[in-house]
C-alpha cells in the first residue's frame, strides 16, 4: 500500500516518503519539510512521513497532497507549514477545503503556520471553513499544538 501511494505522489509531481509517525505533514519545500520534521519530534510526536508540494502547486494538487497524507490510517494529525512565495497561502487553503469536501470523513485535525503571499487570506479561509485547524504562526507554536493534541 505504502508503494502504491508513493506511486500516486510521483503522478501529481509530490515527494512523498512514508515514516512511521502518527502527524501527517505536507509542506512546499524540502528544506522546510525537515525543518517541520523536526518541529514534530520536538513536540514529542513522531512524523507520519516526508511531503513536499514543492512551490508551483495549484489547489489541486494541494488537495491531492491532503488526500494522500489521510490515507495513512495512522495520521491522527496533520501539520502544515507553507511558505507562500509562487503558491500562494490561499491557494492552499483553497486546497485543503476542496480535500476535506471530496472526503469530509476522512479529514483530521490539522495544525496551519502560513506565512507569506497571501498568507492573512488562508488563514481567513481556513478559521471561517468547518475544518479542525489550529491556525499558528510560528514554529514553536506549532510544537505547542502538537503537544496539546496529544496530551488530549
Amino acid at each position: 500500500k505504502a508503494l502504491a501511494v508513493e506511486v500516486e505522489a510521483l503522478i501529481y509531481y509530490i515527494n512523498y516518503v512514508k515514516l512511521d509517525g502518527s502527524v501527517g505533514c505536507i509542506v512546499n519545500g524540502a528544506g522546510l519539510a525537515m525543518a517541520t520534521m523536526d518541529v514534530v519530534l520536538s513536540g514529542g510526536a513522531k512524523p507520519a512521513n516526508f511531503l513536499d508540494i514543492g512551490g508551483g502547486a495549484d489547489e489541486d494538487k494541494v488537495a491531492q497532497a491532503l488526500n494522500i497524507v489521510l490515507s495513512d490510517k495512522s495520521v491522527e494529525l496533520v501539520l502544515v507549514n507553507i511558505f507562500g512565495g509562487i503558491l500562494r497561502c490561499d491557494v492552499a487553503a483553497r486546497g485543503f477545503l476542496m480535500a476535506a469536501e471530496g472526503a469530509p470523513h476522512s479529514i483530521r485535525p490539522m495544525v496551519v503556520r502560513m506565512l507569506g503571499t497571501n498568507a492573512d487570506e488562508g488563514r481567513r479561509i481556513l478559521s471561517e471553513s468547518s475544518l479542525d485547524v489550529t491556525l499558528v504562526g510560528d514554529l514553536s507554536g506549532a510544537a505547542e499544538a502538537i503537544r496539546a493534541a496529544i496530551d488530549v
